[in-house]
């Protein structure tokens, strides 16, 4: 074969390979994608992958994201939410993602402030909607500001800087012109302070929805993936900033009607341990910050009922709940003491009321420690103590009004629905899975590496919740299993209240069972066998106890 037949033969074969090439081009729409150019990450939104599910036949596939263009370094056997891909733009490497979840831009032009706030451009993606707007950002001050991952404040506006508020909403979550981004930073799986917040949705509702049926018990929450500047943050928990439109509280007329609170510091009056004079010049007393009304400054109401609190003899105490919404004040112990929000006994928790007709209540916020963790992030393994506050010690000290039996009824109540253990660990694995499905592990520890995102961490989780279940049901006198509520009726305490014995009374023999004494901070203060004589506790401080024997449990309170 001469050399002139030899390339006209291999320009043929070469020809023919390129006409049966086959060339994928995956266009993505504007909005549906973002990219991190300093990380070198991509996130692709896309509603499913059915259409990718055999890429064995395709010898190129390029990716078009509006002017930018990447091409596969090799190809996959298919695409898959759970999977990262090496694409190249002709001199980078990129990590592509597919992710379901809605996509949210944050630009400012600048860098983000400490303190203070700025304006900003707002960019939202999910499948419904498209959201773009001007805000006015900041940076939450929290004892986490520190950490790489920030959390924010938003304000959207009519147009940037016109301080006109314009209310958004995001697919089924109520309107508002106030959001917070959460970064979750303290949490390495980011399931916690979501789940909490939903948790709490789930067990309150606002006493007054009768009369404003928009009204919320506390802030909703969303998973967003967050760009900030151009650099991936990572899942985000999107939601309303608590304000009192959230609520539905009556606006101020000249008379003060609805009032909010903020608990922003654990002082003497949101732990109730004490009464300061307050000054109506400030916005601030004694741990509260006053929110609403916004147009006046009058602490005389919250002060009058902290004084009643802490004051009041016991005869009027009783009368609490003409003062305190009696619904609201179960349901707030069971959630805080189920989550373990240590940090929401004093601080972290708003008062409000929605007119000066109707009893104030409690609503849970930021709740970033929870769940066998601290504030910090840190693991807190601790199931077996009791979380109160000044308020709540008087309570269940005096058994207000038969509270005792009625704070047991309730939790039996929430144990089958909420609060089942079925459910309350599903909550926990559908967040779980969901992220894992999205592979948000995988891209967040590329930009944050010190957090680990294992299945220990669920493990965790999962073993602390149950062990907790299993405390708090001694401690609120239930037990699903072993004994019905009929056989309770034969274990009793007597007399109760005491200053110096108690006898039991049940038919159950037991002689020789080793009887403790809890304290309300889940303290064993006292342990023994049982011989069938009277008990003395006449060595323990006055207040709250637990009696527990064998699987039987009853409150005790020593005067």
């Amino acid at each position: 074969m001469t050399m002139k037949r030899l390339y006209t033969f291999t320009l043929l074969l070469l020809l023919q390979a390129t006409a049966f090439s086959q060339v994928l081009t995956v266009d993505i729409p504007e909005h549906r994608f973002r990219i991190d150019p300093y990380d070198k990450i991509i996130v692709v939104q896309q509603q499913n992958l059915d259409d990718y599910s055999n890429l064995a036949d395709f010898d190129e596939i390029d990716l078009v994201l509006t002017n930018f263009n990447f091409h596969f370094n090799t190809i996959p056997a298919s695409f898959e939410f759970t999977g990262s891909y090496i694409v190249n733009n002709g001199s980078d490497d990129y990590s592509l993602f597919f992710t379901q979840l809605p996509l949210l831009k944050i630009q400012s032009g600048a860098s983000i402030p400490g303190t203070g706030s700025m304006n900003a451009q707002f960019l939202y993606a999910d499948f419904q909607q498209v959201l773009i707007g001007d805000i006015k950002l900041s940076n939450q001050n929290t004892y986490l500001s520190a950490n790489p991952k920030k959390s924010y404040s938003m304000e959207f506006w009519t147009e940037s800087g016109s301080q006109i508020p314009l209310s958004v909403e995001f697919e089924d979550m109520q309107s508002s012109s106030n959001w917070v981004l959460n970064s979750m930073c303290n949490d390495p799986l980011r399931i916690r302070t979501f789940n909490t917040h939903v948790l709490w949705l789930g067990i309150y509702q606002p006493s007054y929805l009768q009369q404003e049926p928009e009204a919320l018990a506390g802030t909703e929450g969303k998973y967003v993936e967050a760009f900030v500047n151009g650099h991936y943050m990572g899942i985000y928990m999107l939601s309303q900033e608590l304000m009192p439109e959230l609520l539905q509280l009556r606006e101020f007329d000249g008379n003060i009607k609805g009032e909010l609170y903020r608990g922003k510091e654990a002082q003497a009056a949101t732990l109730f341990t004490g009464l300061p004079a307050y000054n109506d010049t400030l916005r601030f007393w004694a741990g509260h910050t006053m929110i609403f009304p916004a147009d006046t400054t009058n602490w005389e109401n919250i002060y009058d009922f902290t004084d009643f609190v802490l004051n009041s003899d016991s005869v009027d105490f009783e009368n609490i709940w003409t003062k305190f919404d009696y619904q609201n004040y179960l349901d707030y112990f069971i959630f805080m003491n189920l989550t373990h929000t240590a940090d929401n006994t004093g601080k972290n928790i708003y008062i409000a009321r929605y007119d000066s007709a109707t009893p104030y209540f409690y609503v849970p916020q930021q709740l970033n420690g929870s769940f066998g963790t601290l504030w910090n992030g840190t693991n807190l393994d601790i199931t077996d103590d009791i979380l109160t506050n000044g308020f709540m010690n008087r309570v269940i000290n005096n058994d207000v009004n038969d509270y005792t039996l009625d704070v047991n009824a309730r939790w039996a109540e929430l144990r089958t629905g909420p609060l089942a253990l079925d459910s309350l660990i599903g909550s926990f694995t559908d967040s779980y899975e969901l992220l894992k499905a999205n592979n948000v592990y995988e891209r967040e520890a590329l930009v944050f590496p010190q957090y680990p995102f294992d299945q220990a961490s669920f493990d965790y989780i999962d073993e602390w919740i149950q062990d907790r279940i299993a405390f708090l049901d001694i401690y609120f006198n239930y037990n699903p299993s072993s004994l019905s509520q009929i056989d309770k009726t034969n274990f009793r305490i007597y007399p109760n209240p005491t200053a110096h014995n108690f006898r039991i009374q049940t038919s159950y023999d037991l002689t020789n069972e080793k009887f403790q004494i809890i304290d309300i901070q889940g303290r064993i203060v006292k342990s023994a066998l049982y011989n069938g004589e009277q008990i003395s506790v006449s060595d323990l401080n006055k207040g709250l106890y637990i009696v527990r024997i064998k699987n039987l449990s009853e409150k005790i309170i020593v005067r």
